[in-house]
């Protein structure tokens, strides 16, 4: 059984056995996207919520009409191990890619971050009736009540914390408005529950 499926293996990708030492390899399930909801109004699958944010971003910077500023979209890992990593969000590729940008334009990298806006997204935490202890209901994400702003989240207490100041979101929510956006905002549920 072993020896056919590395001769698979290697056939179909050109692995080997000793590959294995090295390999980052995950099982996932590999079903087809599908509706939920008995109005059909939600998409389940695997990897939903970051390819939701993924595409998103992706598709409002190729599409975006005029930009009257440098914009990127940085695409990274290993968010449930804390974004370490050469390509989690912890990695250095943010603060080069910053001075690169400023170097380009020939002012300081300091300048260059403190007129910089990011906007980081994800999904949060859907209000759940069955675990109602974790929530504020009235802080609280809910199906088919709109796009979901966070000002803070974070882990340990305070001591892992971040916080969007009130200037960013009341952009955000300025831009939302003027778009005709339904919007809510939510927390995560309990910290560390």
């Amino acid at each position: 059984v072993k020896a056919q499926i590395l001769r698979l293996l290697e056939e179909m990708y050109d692995m080997k056995e000793e590959d294995f030492l090295s390999a980052e390899l995950e099982v996932v399930p590999a079903g087809k996207a599908r509706e939920a909801g008995l109005d059909r109004s939600m998409i389940m699958a695997y990897g939903q919520d970051d390819k939701v944010c993924a595409y998103a971003a992706i598709h409002a910077l190729l599409h975006a009409k005029k930009l009257a500023r440098t914009s990127v979209v940085m695409l990274t890992d290993k968010e449930e191990i804390g974004s370490e990593g050469n390509t989690g969000m912890q990695c250095k590729v943010y603060e080069d890619l910053i001075d690169i940008i400023a170097a380009s334009e020939n002012v300081p990298s300091a300048l260059v971050r403190a007129n910089s806006v990011c906007l980081s997204a994800d999904v949060t935490a859907g209000y759940d009736p069955n675990f109602a202890g974790v929530f504020e209901k009235k802080n609280a994400s809910l199906v088919s009540y709109g796009t979901s702003i966070c000002k803070f989240t974070g882990a340990d207490g305070k001591s892992s914390s971040n916080d969007a100041s009130a200037e960013l979101c009341g952009r955000v929510r300025k831009i939302f408005d003027d778009n005709g956006i339904i919007w809510q905002t939510a927390e995560l549920g309990k910290v560390d529950a």
